[in-house]
């Protein structure tokens, strides 16, 4: 234990010195003579193998013993409320005012504050923060950690709806008809989802203000059911096989940017969201081997879970062929005036309307439609399909307990849905390829059958060798470049009718 005699008789050295008081805090002797009071402690608490955190009080003698000691209760009492002492200065200094513009700029900050790891958000929150986030007492989905682009999206509707007509106005003051005629002014534009989406941000900086000490109600929560309801309108997508073998001509004989041309290439063989094409990394990408793949970090990802996407040979040949374009920089698919940002989020939009594609006939993220419809009409298995979209589980029961990823089934799945796109492309009568991919389907169901028997070596390896004899077999579909087997594998029962 330190009192003000011992501190005072304290003297520097050569190196720094660390006089404990107990509990976590210390005084600090720099080889200059200052003397800094810290505190350590570990956050989580009693966490094992926990980083050790510093939290700076303050210099002896502007900052006595007594006030050191009350600092340290204080981050202690922090601690045991499952609060990180560090978090909560944070907040605290950029709290500077009542009105609505002050508060949103300062929940979003504090949004920006809240630490995220490489696996995932934290385990616990700050106190303030966690409270923001409750709206009425109910049970809440498990959060997902909140991405910088989220935030500058949030913070640029408050900026161009909100702050020009209530930005001033005191929280404490502000009245449901006030927020109303906000939301009235963006639907009178007929932007009526985005009304909905600005008045979910406008009450969660309200409950935050309620949550960090200023006396004021959500009036935005009273708004409720009374905007313009908005009808759910799927992103519009072509999934007739004719039409999806046109739509490949036309963007095989699209002559835009180079970089452009090979994008919408791949997109057809991967189906990724338009974000995760994006922002592709070379640092992610494998193009060699005997499986190529490419590893998608979980920051991409809509669900927040690494993602891998196996590659067929045609996505890797263009990935090879991108590779002698790009390959020095960081991005797959960079601007074309500026290499360090990734393609624009139009870029492929701009290229389906200048083939003639609509919006009301065909999206970017309408791939994703396209590849799926199709897969489940040829007879591939729903789970498969499902994991290589990235979409969760439903049966909230089912994905608690199957974590499977079907990567040696989704390595078939996406080689045949290859073969099967260059057919399409290749064949203004559908019918054949068709057949070929259904049947292409069945050979890869029945050796994941054969293979969970327990009977066959590699389920990768039969599945494609009866799928190369399939196509070796069927002419009219035999697609170029892929080598034909002329063996069945030993006790092999064929599915070839």
């Amino acid at each position: 234990m330190l009192n003000d005699e011992i501190i005072r008789q304290l003297q520097p050295s050569t190196r720094a010195q660390k006089c404990s008081d107990g509990k976590g805090l210390y005084l600090l002797v720099t080889t200059t003579g200052s003397r800094l009071w810290r505190f350590k402690y570990r956050f989580p608490p009693r966490t094992p193998g926990g980083k050790e955190n510093s939290l700076s009080f303050g210099s002896y003698p502007d900052v006595s013993l007594e006030q050191a000691r009350k600092r340290r209760a204080t981050a202690r009492q922090d601690l045991a409320n499952g609060v990180d002492p560090k978090l909560r200065r944070k907040c605290e200094r950029i709290c500077v005012g009542t009105s609505f513009q002050a508060v949103a700029r300062e929940f979003l900050s504090v949004l920006r504050a809240a630490s995220i790891s490489a696996e995932g958000p934290s385990p616990i929150v700050a106190g303030l923060i966690e409270q923001s986030f409750q709206a009425r007492p109910r049970r809440l989905p498990n959060r997902v950690p909140i991405s910088p682009s989220t935030v500058d999206d949030m913070e640029g509707r408050l900026e161009r709806h909100v702050f020009p007509y209530i930005g001033e106005r005191d929280v404490q003051l502000l009245t449901a008809p006030e927020l109303l005629g906000v939301l009235r002014r963006i639907e009178s534009r007929g932007t009526y989802n985005l009304a909905h989406r600005v008045r979910s941000i406008c009450s969660r900086v309200l409950r935050y203000a309620k949550a960090t000490g200023r006396r004021c109600e959500d009036v935005a929560a009273d708004l409720v059911g009374i905007l313009t309801p908005v009808a759910c309108q799927h992103r519009a997508a072509i999934v007739e096989p004719a039409k999806i073998g046109a739509l490949l001509r036309s963007i095989e004989a699209y002559r835009g940017d180079p970089l452009t041309c090979l994008a919408l290439n791949l997109v057809p063989y991967i189906f990724p969201r338009p974000i995760e094409l994006r922002t592709m990394e070379w640092s992610h990408v494998n193009v060699h081997g005997s499986s190529p793949e490419w590893r998608v970090p979980w920051k991409r990802m809509k669900m927040r879970e690494p993602h891998i996407v196996p590659l067929s040979r045609q996505a890797a040949a263009i990935l090879r062929e991108i590779q002698l374009l790009t390959s020095q920089g960081r991005w797959v698919f960079p601007q074309m005036r500026n290499s360090d940002r990734p393609m624009s989020e139009n870029c492929i939009t701009a290229a389906l309307r200048a083939m003639g594609y609509s919006g009301a006939e065909m999206s970017w993220h309408g791939f994703r439609a396209l590849a799926s419809t199709q897969l489940h009409e040829l007879g591939w298995h729903d789970q498969w399909i499902e994991s290589q979209l990235a979409h969760g589980d439903r049966n909230k029961v089912r994905s608690a307990y199957n974590h499977a990823k079907y990567l040696p089934q989704r390595r078939t799945m996406m080689q045949a849905w290859g073969d099967y796109v260059d057919a399409l492309r290749a064949q203004r009568e559908t019918e054949p390829c068709q057949k070929v991919g259904e049947q292409a389907a069945l050979t890869a169901q029945d050796a994941f059958r054969f293979f969970e028997s327990g009977q066959a070596i590699s389920f990768q390896e039969q599945a494609m060798q009866a799928l190369r004899t399939i196509l070796s077999l069927n002419g009219s579909a035999r697609i170029p470049g892929l080598p034909v087997l002329t063996g069945i594998p030993p006790n092999w029962s064929s599915p070839v009718r």
